[in-house]
């Protein structure tokens, strides 16, 4: 059926998710945007430096997209029973979070600090590596856990490192359009995240 069949019928799925969240949320929480960001006006240079954040975006995508698979089969090859992969995921991610703290939980208050570039550029960098492996270990033992928040962070994170080296814009720009990059978006199981957020 294609794009048109079930995948339109999913997509329909997350169209009416937002909309109930985007409703529901001022009346329960607060009408402000949950990630407020401000940027200059993009140059025409800006494009070109565009072309290349999309690049920069799409070799960690590429990257953990497939460190995943290898991830997935490694944990296939293991001696041991099934049930037992999510405690190895506990202690790599138990590793990363000693390693980490702040790439523990679901992490908006990290996103907000990434997108406010709040943190020092080696603390992004520690963060981004913690991230990307404690989720791709996450993932590839088959625990349940999102995919959202932490694709944002990376994104986000992204961001704030290639924010000063991209020329054409201000670096909060780049982290806007990183953050909207999402690492990872090419893994099958996360294409209707990032159907929704691009």
């Amino acid at each position: 059926m294609g794009y048109h069949g079930s995948r339109g019928f999913e997509l329909g799925q997350w169209k009416s998710a937002s909309r109930g969240c985007g409703n529901t949320r001022p009346l329960l929480l607060d009408a402000s945007p949950l990630f407020p960001l401000q940027t200059a006006a993009a140059s025409p240079l800006s494009l070109l430096s565009c072309a290349v954040a999309g690049i920069a975006g799409g070799a960690p995508s590429w990257t953990l997209s497939t460190a995943l698979y290898k991830v997935e089969d490694l944990f296939g090859r293991l001696p041991i029973h099934w049930m037992w992969w999510p405690a190895l995921d506990g202690i790599a991610v138990g590793i990363g979070g000693f390693v980490q703290p702040r790439a523990l939980g679901v992490g908006y208050d990290v996103i907000g600090d990434l997108l406010q570039n709040h943190l020092a550029l080696s603390a992004v960098v520690a963060l981004l590596l913690c991230k990307a492996v404690m989720s791709v270990i996450a993932l590839g033992s088959g625990t349940s856990g999102g995919v959202l928040a932490p694709l944002l962070m990376m994104g986000a994170g992204l961001g704030v490192v290639l924010g000063a080296l991209l020329p054409g814009g201000s670096p909060a720009l780049w982290l806007l359009v990183l953050y909207g990059c999402d690492p990872g978006r090419h893994d099958a199981r996360t294409n209707h995240v990032s159907d929704v957020c691009v």
